[in-house]
């Protein structure tokens, strides 16, 4: 009987602990809040289906490889402390196309495009601009400095560059010389963008 009572209590602990473990799996499935979901969607003025908009207004006009996707991070806007999450791309300059950022920036160099959207833990921020860059393409961006785009957040001394209007300002560059806008399809010969950008 006491040899028993010896086995039966190490049953008992493991039931215990097993039934103590659901329970705390089943609050946190309660209490656990989902991630906070924000729409965001740019809008699609006449003026702005031409690309000559996007290309006229911008400071910077590239044409560069998407080398790296960052990962998603919460930040503030700075224009009404909302809670937004952004993405940074790394892209590789491979042409200079238009140059009055200010900026010493030369094929080869590096620099970071900033859109709004992705999804952390906490918060999931659907945009136009969401994965609209994808590593490995070939891309023409038409840019401003990040300064000049109210609602990024950044850092005193970051250099970032925003695409102009959202999704306006981005175009997919393929082997016959055309530049499709990445969201809409509409396309546009490149031979001739220089005279447009000055």
């Amino acid at each position: 009987m006491k040899k028993f009572k010896v086995l039966s209590l190490p049953i008992a602990l493991s039931i215990g602990a097993l039934i103590l473990a659901f329970n705390i799996s089943s609050i946190k499935n309660v209490f656990i809040r989902k991630p906070a979901v924000t729409e965001v969607h740019t809008s699609y003025a006449v003026e702005v289906k031409n690309p000559k908009w996007a290309i006229t207004i911008s400071d910077l006009i590239i044409e560069g490889n998407v080398i790296k996707k960052g990962v998603p991070t919460n930040g503030v806007s700075p224009v009404n402390n909302t809670d937004v999450v952004y993405t940074d791309y790394d892209i590789q300059v491979t042409k200079l196309v238009k140059n009055k950022s200010g900026k010493d920036i030369k094929i080869g160099d590096t620099i970071t495009v900033r859109t709004l959207g992705g999804a952390t833990n906490t918060h999931i921020y659907n945009t136009d601009t969401l994965n609209m860059l994808t590593k490995g393409n070939k891309t023409l961006l038409c840019l401003v400095d990040g300064v000049k785009e109210p609602t990024l957040p950044k850092e005193t001394n970051e250099q970032i560059y925003s695409i102009v209007g959202g999704m306006h300002g981005a175009f997919d560059l393929n082997s016959n010389g055309n530049a499709t806008r990445v969201k809409t399809n509409e396309s546009f010969k490149t031979d001739n963008i220089e005279n447009l950008a000055n």
